[in-house]
């Protein structure tokens, strides 16, 4: 009789070689993988850094436009009331003119009533 060896038919060290390869594969995928993750994260984190950076310098320009806006209009607002001063200054010589003119006219009219009443009763 024979003797049947059971390992015979297998030859271990091919398996072994590739579960090495396997190893040193998932190790190569891991590397990558890391390193992938590593420079998107660092992208990400660079594209925050800019986001804040840009929000800020808009932010910042908003400003100065809303300062120099407030400035010119208290600015017209200031002329618009120098107008209006200049404006009730006009007005104010202009209702006094018209009631001296007034009152020198009913003043000459009524002179002229007098007048005429004196020459009625004399005649």
């Amino acid at each position: 009789m024979r003797t049947y060896n059971k390992n015979a038919a297998y030859d271990l060290s091919k398996f072994e070689n590739q579960t090495q390869r396997k190893i040193i594969d998932i190790t190569k995928a891991k590397k990558v993988r890391d390193s992938r993750a590593r420079i998107m994260s660092i992208m990400f984190t660079s594209g925050m850094i800019l986001a804040i950076f840009a929000g800020s310098f808009f932010f910042l320009l908003g400003q100065v436009r809303m300062t120099e806006l407030t400035a010119r209009i208290s600015q017209t607002s200031k002329e618009l009331s120098d107008i209006d001063a200049k404006k009730s200054e006009i007005l104010a010589k202009k209702i006094q003119k018209q009631s001296s003119e007034s009152n020198s006219e009913a003043m000459f009219v009524h002179k002229e009533d007098k007048a005429e009443i004196f020459d009625e009763s004399s005649a």
